[in-house]
């Protein structure tokens, strides 16, 4: 069941989980939180179990605070903490730290210097007593917001990015949807993350407009990248399509591409351009 008492607008929802080990902890920091004001929201186990596995938890708590970082806060429970910690840490915009007794400053500095959204603790290393004192002391500490911090903080989430789309990729390998497509085609594909120079796609599923300029057979083709950004040169092409829309292709990122990342259907390049095309991309294989 939930525990949850509106508070300020200003207050953060704390998200807390644990499994077997932690349990009778957690039933009694859920008690304490409310007490201190806060708006609490159980993610389990809801029962004693002592087969039961963490990561079943843990990763709910730390979905719910993956999802609004900003305003929201977890609390992590297990026999040390360690593994609790590892699992929350696999998603994306959570910096969970595990603390389980010692010096204090310890516990202030995964506030002030590392803006830790989620602690964990080692339920068989602390009582009752400490734990609330531990909690608090983290709940009232803030991020400093020093700029040497957040710029450590910024590279950190940037590392993030790439694994934001590996779970992307992987849901886009076993998928069976394959839209029907051919040469002269502009659809918006799930491009990927991208490194160094390449050009990023946008939003969410990191899309980004491509030509079908050679279709292999139904699953594979040679796609060519575009963008709204006027270039000139002889790696670029510029047409018009869909009610004079002006669209460069860039030519030097041509590749293979994977049915699989095809999106919606944007519109068709005439026959014209897509010949003139064809001429100027054979030319590039003769200069």
């Amino acid at each position: 069941m939930d525990h949850e008492l509106k508070t300020n607008k200003n207050s953060k929802r704390i998200f807390i989980g644990s499994d077997h080990a932690g349990f009778e902890l957690k039933e009694k920091l859920i008690d304490y939180l409310v007490g201190l004001g806060f708006e609490v929201s159980d993610q389990g186990a809801f029962e004693y179990d002592k087969q039961d596995d963490y990561p079943d938890f843990i990763s709910k708590v730390a979905r719910k605070v993956s999802e609004n970082p900003k305003k929201s806060l977890g609390i992590i429970l297990g026999g040390s903490g360690q593994g609790e910690a590892i699992v929350a840490n696999r998603f994306e915009n959570v910096r969970a730290v595990v603390y389980y007794g010692g010096n204090i400053e310890i516990i202030k500095l995964s506030r002030e210097h590392n803006d830790a959204n989620i602690l964990s603790l080692g339920a068989r290393f602390v009582d009752e007593e400490e734990a609330k004192s531990f909690l608090k002391i983290w709940l009232e500490t803030e991020f400093s917001g020093e700029e040497r911090h957040k710029r450590r903080i910024e590279k950190i989430d940037k590392l993030g990015e790439f694994d934001k789309w590996n779970g992307i990729k992987k849901n886009i390998n076993f998928s069976d949807k394959k839209p029907f497509f051919k040469e002269r085609d502009i659809f918006y594909i799930k491009n990927g993350k991208n490194v160094g120079f390449e050009q990023d796609g946008k939003g969410e599923n990191f899309a980004r407009p491509v030509l079908v300029f050679k279709k292999f057979n139904n699953d594979i083709f040679w796609g060519i990248p575009l963008s709204k950004t006027k270039k000139t040169g002889k790696y670029y092409f510029q047409f018009s399509f869909a009610n004079d829309f002006i669209s460069n292709a860039l030519l030097s990122q041509m590749r293979l591409f994977d049915a699989k990342r095809l999106m919606g259907k944007e519109g068709v390049i005439n026959i014209e351009d897509y010949e003139s095309l064809k001429t100027k991309i054979s030319q590039l294989f003769v200069d």
